[in-house]
């Protein structure tokens, strides 16, 4: 059983179990090792070699480059042992009253939300060595944990879910009434922005049926997708735009997305979230660009959490006080 704060839910088997702590254990025991190893490697040849020549600091950072490289590979082995161990919800009927986060996402998003925290550009000091194995996905768990556990549909078919949120599964003919309910129940939902029909649709819903601050819609791609996102979104609610004006009034109806925003300067590096969008009370948008130009390539885990956090402040008080007065 797996519990997080009075919700609970069942992985898919003891044997799943078994494999995945076991493959957890294996790239914790393989990161340490090669830690050990590229560190007094690299120390030995300083003590013996020094930093006289070019070849010398070429050879020390060669070394630390391929223990760097090896050492993801440990973390791609206990990621993969997560797989095995993420809930899986057998009936929304009978998930318990506790507050949980809906996470909607199309499904080609799944490539984002498995992906790591990247490996530092600069290999000095070694801090790649400690950078955090954790899914994209399973850091948006923990960034809005405390309003609930994360929650997701996952893919039909597929044979391992990925690290991250607890999966539910739902037939293919007959899962937007389901999707609607989880949206009613849901905390918080966080709807990752897409052009797919299916996305577009739980956007549109999601205005419908929710109030503004209880829905973050997080970015992942560039302007491109992004662009094409916004203007679908805004034919889809033309469309629906009496049904919409009658609920809802035609105050800001329907939402004007912002614009995409740019980093404050130019470069190659980014976080695979580039920021979200989060709605007023009248459901005025705001984009919250998270700019991976500040702080540069080796800040740390710990720092960049808290940079998000703060940009995320708006967002997450208005949520708050949400909770405080429902």
């Amino acid at each position: 059983m797996t519990t997080f704060r009075g919700f609970t839910s069942r992985s898919r088997t003891r044997k799943d179990r078994v494999i995945g702590r076991a493959l957890v254990v294996i790239g914790i025991i393989w990161r340490l090792a090669v830690a050990a190893y590229g560190i007094g490697v690299f120390l030995q040849l300083i003590l013996a070699h020094g930093l006289s020549s070019w070849w010398t600091i070429t050879l020390h950072t060669t070394v630390l480059l391929v223990c760097l490289r090896l050492s993801d590979v440990g973390r791609r082995i206990s990621r993969h042992g997560r797989r095995y161990l993420t809930p899986v919800i057998h009936s929304v009927a009978d998930m318990s009253d506790d507050p949980f986060v809906l996470y909607l996402r199309p499904f080609a998003a799944d490539a984002e939300g498995a992906s790591m925290a990247q490996q530092p550009e600069v290999p000095w000091p070694p801090v790649g060595f400690i950078t955090s194995g954790r899914t994209l996905e399973e850091q948006l768990g923990r960034l809005l944990r405390e309003f609930g556990v994360l929650i997701t549909v996952g893919q039909p078919g597929e044979q391992l879910p990925h690290a991250g949120a607890h999966r539910t599964y739902l037939p293919l003919n007959d899962w937007q009434d389901t999707v609607r309910e989880l949206m009613l129940r849901a905390r918080l939902v966080v709807l990752v922005a897409g052009p797919g029909p299916g996305t577009i649709w739980e956007y549109t819903e999601a205005i419908r049926l929710l109030p503004p601050c209880r829905l973050l819609l997080a970015v992942y791609h560039g302007p491109e997708i992004y662009e094409a996102f916004r203007q679908l979104s805004a034919t889809a609610f033309r469309q629906q735009q009496g049904e919409l004006s009658s609920q809802l009034g035609t105050s800001g109806l329907p939402p004007a997305l912002p614009d995409y925003p740019k980093p404050t300067e130019s470069g190659t590096r980014d976080y695979a979230l580039k920021g979200v969008v989060h709605f007023d009370s009248e459901w005025g948008s705001h984009f919250i660009r998270f700019d991976p130009t500040k702080g540069g390539v080796m800040r740390s885990r710990a720092a960049t959490s808290r940079a998000v956090r703060q940009a995320l402040r708006p967002a997450l008080k208005a949520i708050r006080l949400d909770g405080e007065t429902s």
